[in-house]
């Protein structure tokens, strides 16, 4: 079963725990890039992140993927079962991306399971390599 991690609460003026360039998308609502949602918003990202968010999703990317590595849900395309999550290590939010197609089955899916050093995105790769491949496929459509 997948840990569940607590941050404290953000104190007046304390820095945020998310990437610098994903507040930025939040922070300018750059967050309906169909088919791909961000599920923050100005309001979450202000605070401690929530780790009980997307926890069915998180939970089942870990059996999935078996990682060595915890995970925090960012972002979801809404026309399929396709997640993309933040790496968290040692309690903090690194700007490194893995996005994963989940096929809620209670096993394995990859031939070997995920390891912290094999992921190599951050936030922008995976904009310019992820989701601005599949807007363009919905506009050629």
């Amino acid at each position: 079963m997948a840990q569940i991690i607590h941050m404290p609460q953000l104190r007046d003026g304390e820095a945020s725990p998310f990437p610098a360039s994903y507040r930025h998308f939040i922070e300018h609502s750059l967050v309906d890039l169909e088919p791909w949602s961000l599920l923050d918003d100005k309001e979450t990202i202000a605070h401690s992140p929530s780790f009980d968010k997307g926890l069915y999703a998180t939970k089942q990317f870990k059996r999935e993927t078996g990682c060595d590595f915890y995970v925090y849900l960012f972002a979801r395309r809404y026309d399929r079962d396709d997640y993309a999550f933040f790496v968290v290590r040692n309690g903090q939010i690194e700007d490194k991306v893995i996005s994963f197609h989940l096929s809620f089955v209670d096993k394995l899916e990859l031939a070997a399971p995920l390891r912290y050093e094999q992921v190599q995105d951050n936030f922008l790769n995976w904009i310019a390599n992820v989701v601005l491949e599949d807007i363009a496929f919905w506009i050629d459509r």
